[in-house]
């Protein structure tokens, strides 16, 4: 039992501050940024070119920023936003029309969108690897109650970003069989992750959703009750739907589910056994209906992002003030808990998921007046890498999944060195990046 207790204490924490969370994750924006200009403005003929140069001035700093530069990342942050300003200034005086190139990004898509998605999914895989090293700081781990952190905010942005684009959100109707077939695949998975976790002995605190439960198996439960409700109740009324979700969740929270969860009840029951993922379920179908709601207020389709490009940056700007607002209130009466998914939870998600979805979309119409200005044929707006995640979304954060376990199971990760950690961190990534590319590449989209 110590022993389980010593582990337990490498993987949750009482996490950091809201700031220091936030200050982490924000520096994907600016390296898009610096990234997808730097691409725009020099010929690149090959996708092997252009995943090398993803690679290094886009994964590799957001790799450093979770490990070793975690304590530098006000500095790093600073410095990010001079070279993007410097990078903006030499660019608006540039008029000179360059060699055309081969390769470009597909500009009938919500790029803001899908470098929103993208950011969410690499960041989750890369920390649920670095956590096992001690490379990985030790507050950017799970909260064991409430509190803020890195790792805790993975599974609501991965809620948030699937509602943002739901098939409702863009007026699209789906037959009951069609919502129980898309989401056998991750019942099976959760089942499927269940048994070899079990027969392989591999270590998961039970506190993160329970002894059968998982990231799957919530997303699987979330989507069913989401979309069958979604067929009963318009979309309009999603917001509404989900406040009344979430104050009748923090109301049983307060009565007794927060002290029922937290307390170290035997777990000799599905209930009492599996009691942070089940819930925890009324948060995150909250959060998945203010996702969808917000999704649909935004008006998240191309031919709004067309008329009103405007409008639609005061609208997420709005939101995410709101949020802010929302987070800090929520924050101070009832904590904000991953395990619980409470409504403060819910807030400070969707804060980070609509705040970052604000840049994202600020850099892009800067990007457009930039790349306009310069004659720029075929602009870049959204990193090569980031393409072939988001069309892969699902399987890559299976594969990285099993190549976390692959990497685990056969050596003691935690008794590795910096230079070490850094090496096998940095392998990952390239290895599960570079798979995503190839069957991008490839036109090969896995249909889980």
């Amino acid at each position: 039992m110590e022993g389980e207790n010593a582990r337990d204490a490498l993987f949750h924490s009482n996490g950091t501050t809201a700031l220091e969370t936030y200050s982490v994750i924000f520096p994907s924006a600016l390296l898009t940024f610096i990234t997808t200009t730097a691409s725009s403005f020099i010929v690149i003929s090959s996708y092997a070119k252009l995943f090398v140069l993803d690679f290094v001035f886009l994964v590799i700093p957001l790799i450093l920023n979770v490990t070793i530069f975690a304590n530098l990342i006000n500095e790093i942050i600073f410095t990010l936003i001079c070279v993007s300003i410097c990078a903006l200034m030499i660019r608006q005086d540039t008029n000179e029309k360059p060699a055309p190139k081969q390769l470009t990004t597909d500009c009938t898509k919500l790029n803001y969108i899908t470098n929103l998605r993208s950011t969410i999914n690499i960041m989750s895989v890369l920390a649920i690897l670095a956590v096992d090293f001690p490379v990985f700081p030790r507050r950017f781990t799970k909260t064991e109650t409430v509190g803020y952190s890195l790792m805790d905010v993975g599974v609501g942005l991965y809620i948030l970003s699937n509602g943002i684009v739901a098939p409702e959100v863009h007026a699209k109707t789906t037959s009951l069989t069609n919502i129980i077939k898309s989401t056998i695949p991750l019942i099976t998975l959760g089942c499927a992750r269940f048994l070899l976790v079990k027969e392989l002995d591999y270590y998961v605190p039970v506190s993160e959703y329970g002894v059968h439960w998982n990231f799957f198996i919530t997303l699987a439960v979330t989507k069913i009750l989401c979309s069958l409700i979604l067929k009963i109740i318009s979309i309009q009324y999603a917001i509404i739907i989900s406040v009344c979700i979430l104050l009748v969740h923090e109301v049983g929270l307060q009565l007794f589910l927060f002290d029922f969860v937290m307390t170290q009840t035997e777990r000799n029951t599905f209930w009492t056994a599996n009691r942070e993922g089940i819930v925890s379920i009324p948060g995150y179908v909250g959060l998945y209906f203010i996702s969808v709601g917000i999704g649909d207020i935004l008006g998240i389709r191309s031919k709004y992002h067309m008329k009103k490009k405007f409008k639609l940056g005061l609208k997420l700007v709005a939101c995410s003030f709101i949020f802010l607002w929302a987070t800090f209130l929520l924050d101070k009466n009832f904590g904000v808990s991953r395990r619980l998914a409470n409504s403060g939870y819910c807030a400070w998600v969707m804060f980070i998921g609509i705040s970052m979805t604000s840049f994202f979309y600020l850099i892009e119409q800067i990007q457009v007046h930039i790349y306009k200005k310069s004659n720029i044929e075929h602009p870049i707006y959204v990193p090569f890498i980031f393409e072939a995640i988001n069309y892969n979304g699902l399987a890559y954060f299976l594969l990285c999944n099993v190549l976390t376990g692959i990497i685990n199971i056969p050596s003691d990760t935690m008794t590795y060195d910096t230079n070490s950690s850094l090496m096998i961190i940095i392998l990952y990534m390239l290895i599960n990046c570079g798979i995503m590319c190839v069957l991008y590449y490839k036109n090969i989209k896995l249909k889980l």
